[in-house]
């Protein structure tokens, strides 16, 4: 019975290692590999062939009879909608591809690359398989693009079409691409994930008749032309996005995400995703759409998505995203830099006061300062931790209560964002860190308009999911004296401001002393102090320095679950998890944080820190 129960799961993971060996073997027939090349491939492929334990399976993958049964009949009445062998041409399809030229009267007509000669028999074969699939035919078009080769990862070689030219004489269709931040927080919390991805996607899209003439290329072997829609084209993307989005438009946004040819589906119990995937399963039967079997993912709990991992627990970076900036050396050329701070900026969302940390390699990409300066390195090895050490975002929630605590300084604005209980009002997680620059204009403001244009700037930002909920904003009450009790005529530029508060339901809470983000704990202690000692209320603003309560752990009624909360607390304070992160795990501290980190202690999952109690005078 329980081998029953894992069958479909099983059958997933032998799919991959069938696919690991037929390339591995394909390697090995075709290519000359070193010998200790060839022993790691082996030995790769045998550690795949190790069966998973029924643990693993159980953490990967939600298991039961029921879905055993789901899945073999969901196989069974749509075999034609998922496998892994190329799909027949779709001549019958409802859509098409249609390429339309910016001027008529230009043509492209470019001479066949010459092919080395180690490389004509992989020519001649992948033309041949093309031809035989009815992707491509013999042409006699006027237009020619050029073809070459170019190494997969695997090694092995694509065929790939320049259509460069083309393109730069069609006109671009004005049809974006979705927002990859909204595609994934629309999976929000579910719990039961599939994935799949289409087979050579774009080819299940024919081209428009008369625009077939348009993608003739040439090779070795002759002139052919393409029946499907190929890779290259400048207006691909657009119109498969948009198709996808027609063929799934009713279901999109409430159980499936789509982002070109990779369909994600998501529910929150077992029957309804049975009945989700049946779904989607009848339009892509309708379609003639097939699905890749190999890489096909059913009643997942977490999946990687579009490089972040996706779980019920929240968002969270991808691990090969990770593990790609940890190796990522520092850059020594603005390019370099440039392609960096790009690739973090993905990722933005999970660091807290990205631009004020970032700021030093984009000057080093402007050759502002110099590309190996103590700065740039820093700054470089903190955002790597930052990211590493990031939290598990919480996604957004239909009319949810928030708390957004902002920040200014000199370069640059930034908040938090956390979701709370309705129920409760405790923090139930982080929703997102929100960071930009400041102009050199923004720059002269005071520090009361960059408090303010801190809010403004996140409640414009995300305002999508905060227009119509109920948040908290923690800042200065001098700010709101500023802005509320200003008895001059409010200048244009707060007029706007205003004009921007206006839409929200807003709550303002002050936070007095320099802590300006106030921890759960510490609220709660706050509140145990002023009923069980004789501080003055005016007192207990000594009791917090540096975003550390201080108090007698041993003798103070905190409630029985008060160390694990305490622990719970340290990834929710951006200082004490980093502290946190290096103690706990006994690593060399950067010079950034050493002297602070002199004077915590780490003993049974709980930080100390040595010096004072709260019965001292305040530190200044």
């Amino acid at each position: 019975m329980k081998e029953n129960m894992y069958h479909h799961h099983l059958l997933q993971i032998s799919r991959s290692i069938k696919s690991a060996l037929e390339d591995f073997g394909e390697l090995e027939n075709n290519i000359s590999l070193p010998i200790e090349e060839t022993w790691y491939l082996q030995a790769a492929v045998q550690k795949m062939l190790q069966p998973p334990s029924s643990e693993e399976l159980n953490r990967l993958f939600h298991s039961s009879k029921k879905i055993d049964e789901f899945l073999k009949k969901l196989m069974e009445d749509y075999q034609s909608n998922i496998s892994n062998n190329p799909p027949p041409i779709n001549l019958d399809s409802k859509f098409n591809h249609k390429i339309v030229l910016e001027d008529p009267n230009r043509v492209t007509s470019l001479k066949a690359f010459r092919t080395p000669i180690n490389l004509k028999e992989e020519l001649d074969k992948q033309v041949d398989t093309l031809s035989k699939a009815g992707y491509i035919k013999p042409s006699v078009s006027e237009f020619s693009s050029h073809s070459f080769f170019v190494n997969k990862q695997d090694k092995s070689k694509r065929l790939v079409i320049d259509f460069s030219d083309l393109n730069s004489n069609t006109v671009a269709e004005a049809s974006p691409m979705p927002l990859v931040e909204d595609l994934v927080e629309s999976v929000g919390s579910a719990g039961f994930i599939s994935k799949l991805d289409l087979v050579d996607g774009y080819h299940q899209i024919p081209m428009s008749s008369d625009s077939v003439k348009f993608t003739s290329f040439s090779t070795t072997y002759g002139q052919y032309e393409w029946l499907v829609m190929p890779f290259g084209l400048r207006n691909a993307p657009a119109t498969f996005q948009r198709i996808m989005n027609m063929i799934f438009h009713d279901f999109i946004g409430r159980f499936v995400v789509v982002y070109l040819d990779d369909i994600l589906i998501y529910s929150k119990s077992e029957q309804e995703h049975m009945e989700h995937l049946t779904l989607v399963f009848q339009k892509l039967h309708e379609h003639n759409l097939v699905a890749k079997q190999k890489k096909s993912e059913f009643f997942k709990k977490s999946t990687t998505f579009l490089g972040f991992k996706i779980s019920s627990n929240g968002i969270a970076t991808a691990d090969d995203k990770i593990k790609a900036v940890m190796e990522w050396e520092l850059p020594t050329t603005p390019r370099k830099f440039q392609s960096l701070f790009g690739f973090m900026s993905n990722y933005r969302r999970f660091i807290k006061n990205f631009s004020a940390k970032a700021r030093p390699l984009i000057l080093a990409g402007l050759k502002q300062i110099r590309a190996n300066s103590p700065e740039v390195k820093e700054a470089f090895e903190q955002l790597k931790l930052d990211l590493k050490s990031s939290l598990v975002l919480k996604p957004p929630e239909i009319n949810g209560t928030y708390m957004i605590t902002t920040d200014a300084s000199d370069y640059a604005l930034g908040a938090v964002i956390e979701i709370l209980d309705k129920k409760t009002s405790k923090i139930k997680g982080t929703v997102a860190f929100y960071s930009k620059a400041l102009d050199k204009h923004q720059r002269n403001y005071s520090i009361r308009e960059k408090e303010l244009l801190a809010i403004i700037q996140t409640l414009t930002r995300f305002r999508h999911f905060l227009l119509g909920s109920t948040f908290v904003i923690k800042t200065d009450h001098k700010l709101l004296q500023y802005l509320l009790n200003n008895k001059e005529p409010p200048s244009s530029r707060l007029s706007r401001w205003l004009d921007v508060l206006s839409e929200f339901d807003i709550t303002i809470d002050y936070i007095k002393g320099n802590t300006n983000i106030a921890d759960a704990l510490s609220r709660k202690f706050t509140e145990l102090v002023k009923s069980d000692t004789d501080y003055d209320a005016d007192d207990l603003e000594g009791l917090t320095i540096a975003n550390t309560t201080t108090f007698h752990i041993e003798t103070h009624p905190l409630g029985e679950d008060i160390l694990e909360e305490i622990k719970e607390g340290y990834s929710q304070d951006e200082q004490a998890h980093e502290i946190y992160h290096y103690l706990s795990n006994q690593l060399d501290p950067p010079n950034s944080i050493k002297y602070r980190i002199k004077k915590f202690n780490y003993r049974n999952g709980i930080l100390y820190f040595k010096g004072f109690d709260y019965r001292a005078d305040p530190i200044e």
